[in-house]
């Protein structure tokens, strides 16, 4: 795959995502006004990652993640399981792009469950864990 079809690939997605966001904002405002509020969390989080390779120059890459969370709490309750804290489960897909050592694309979804317990008022502890699925160009 060309950088060029790359970066064409890497600008699909972040519109994508932007979409998704726009709707997603959208309909947590909708919710709050209704009271059924499931969106429990939404987020952008990007940043810089390296590491060193033993037989090629060091691995770098920028992350660009997208995490929506939705309360499963009511859902559980259905089924009688009612936990003290709150239980939501998380989307999180996610386009990584390698700058080196060569260019390339990861792009994938993480599927996460999160169960935060208060221990007071202000100060929450959480345990979070998940799955995900992740596609490379790297060959």
């Amino acid at each position: 795959m060309s950088f060029k079809r790359k970066l064409a690939s890497v600008f699909i997605f972040v519109l994508f995502l932007f979409f998704v966001s726009s709707n997603t904002i959208g309909a947590e405002q909708a919710a709050e006004e209704t009271k059924a509020a499931y969106t429990r969390e939404f987020g952008v989080m990007s940043g810089w990652a390296w590491g060193h390779l033993r037989e090629q120059d060091d691995y770098e890459m920028v992350p660009l993640y997208v995490q929506m969370g939705f309360d499963i709490k009511p859902l559980l309750s259905k089924i009688h399981i009612k936990p003290p804290g709150s239980i939501s489960f998380l989307l999180e897909p996610f386009l990584n792009t390698i700058t080196r050592p060569n260019s390339n694309v990861e792009i994938g979804n993480d599927f996460i469950l999160k169960y935060r317990h208060p221990l007071t008022q202000k100060f929450h502890v959480f345990v979070e864990g998940g799955l995900g699925l992740l596609w490379t160009s790297q060959h």
